[in-house]
C-alpha cells in the first residue's frame, strides 16, 4: 500500500477550528494554497448533500448533522486512496445515514469504517471485524 493517501473524517471538528470560516477550514487540507478551492469546496458539498454556497459562514454556527457532513467532504475533498471514517453516522439524522449508504455503496476505493452500529455496517460492507473488549480478540463476519 505504498504511497495511497489517506483521509480521516474525525467525529468532531477539533476544538482549534470550530470558528473558522468553511473556507478557512477546507483550506487546511492542502500543503499549499489552492486556487481551485472554492469550486472543489462546492462540489464536494454536494456531494454530501449539504446545501451551503456561503463559504464564509463559520463552522460553530453549523448543526450537529452539518458538521458531520462537513468531516466526511473535508476527507473527501483530498480524494483519498484510502478513507477512514470514524462513527460518521454520530449526529446525522436518518435521511443524512441514508445519504452516507447511498454514497458508501457506490464508493470506488478503499473504505474503513469505525462504527457501533452494526445494521448501518450491514447495508454496505463486505466484511466485518468486530474487536471484542472483553476477549480481546478480533472475530471476522461477512
Amino acid at each position: 500500500m505504498q504511497g495511497n493517501s489517506i483521509a480521516i473524517a474525525k467525529q468532531v471538528i477539533p476544538r482549534d477550528q470550530i470558528e473558522f470560516s468553511l473556507r478557512e477550514y477546507f483550506a487546511t487540507a492542502f500543503a499549499e494554497k489552492d486556487y481551485q478551492l472554492d469550486r472543489k469546496i462546492a462540489d464536494v458539498l454536494e456531494v454530501v448533500n449539504l446545501p451551503i454556497t456561503d463559504l464564509d459562514k463559520k463552522l460553530n454556527t453549523l448543526s450537529g448533522g452539518q458538521q458531520a457532513r462537513v468531516l466526511l467532504a473535508y476527507a473527501l475533498i483530498q480524494k483519498p486512496d484510502i478513507l477512514l471514517l470514524d462513527e460518521p453516522t454520530n449526529n446525522l439524522d436518518a435521511e443524512g445515514i441514508g445519504h452516507l449508504i447511498t454514497f458508501l455503496m457506490g464508493y470506488e476505493k478503499t473504505v474503513v469504517v469505525i462504527s457501533h452500529d452494526a445494521d448501518f455496517l450491514n447495508m454496505f460492507t463486505d466484511g466485518v471485524l468486530y474487536l471484542n473488549v472483553n476477549t480481546h480478540k478480533v472475530e471476522q463476519y461477512r
